[in-house]
């Protein structure tokens, strides 16, 4: 198998595994108590949660199945894969969040 092929399957690897790492944190903050959103106290809280932290195992994982694949082929085959991690998810933006939407649909103009 050629070096550029095992880039493609390492990337395609590494953009699951980004997702995958995001799905787990964001399982786990969205079960934090409310009160300690925007504080210091919700990393400490997440901390001591098992989920979130193998969220934080598998994105390191990603990041060196990203590296590795970048020793082994190039950025402009590699970066494009990185991607392919959320493309089967179909939720679409909340409609409750007003600046949702305008970024998902890759608009310029944002309400911040």
């Amino acid at each position: 198998m050629s070096d550029t092929a095992i880039a493609i399957i390492l990337a395609v690897s590494a953009g699951f595994a980004y997702a995958l790492a995001s799905v787990l944190q964001q399982h786990a903050a969205s079960e934090a108590a409310p009160e300690l959103s925007l504080r210091p106290g919700l990393l400490l809280a997440l901390l001591k949660r098992p989920l979130w932290l193998f969220g934080t195992l598998v994105d390191g994982a990603a990041y060196a199945l990203e590296a590795s694949s970048l020793a082994l082929g190039s950025i402009i085959i590699v970066q494009p894969l990185l991607v392919t991690g959320p493309c089967g998810r179909s939720r679409s933006p909340r409609s409750d969040d007003p600046s949702a939407s305008p970024v998902a649909s890759g608009s310029p103009r944002s309400r911040w």
